[in-house]
């Protein structure tokens, strides 16, 4: 699979647009239209900012596994990975509240 490929099939797990790639991306529609209308390779910033949107990394995007089934998780950690990467931004904000006044009140 291409890199073009992976985008577009990592795009369609999540049921995302250019539209939303863009913006968990924070690159401009523009950028990804013409990445996917040229044909053309994404340059190294690029693709690192669309894995940042995916919320991965570049090894996980070349890595040959299966995004959704990372490591060595229970079946809860990796329905929780998988739910957190289909989040917007916002959504991922409010989960880190949460996460850290549920660290806090351990205290």
């Amino acid at each position: 699979m291409n890199t073009l490929e992976k985008i577009e099939s990592l795009m369609k797990q999540r049921h995302w647009s250019i539209y939303r790639l863009a913006n968990e991306a924070g690159l401009t529609q523009s950028t990804l239209f013409n990445v996917f209308k040229r044909k053309n390779e994404p340059s190294i910033k690029t693709l690192k900012a669309v894995c940042k949107g995916f919320g991965i990394t570049l090894e996980e995007f070349f890595s040959e596994g299966d995004l959704d089934n990372p490591f060595h998780l229970t079946d809860e950690e990796k329905e929780l990975i998988i739910a957190f990467r289909k989040m917007d931004f916002n959504q991922k904000e409010n989960l880190q509240q949460l996460v850290d006044f549920a660290g806090d009140s351990d205290k």
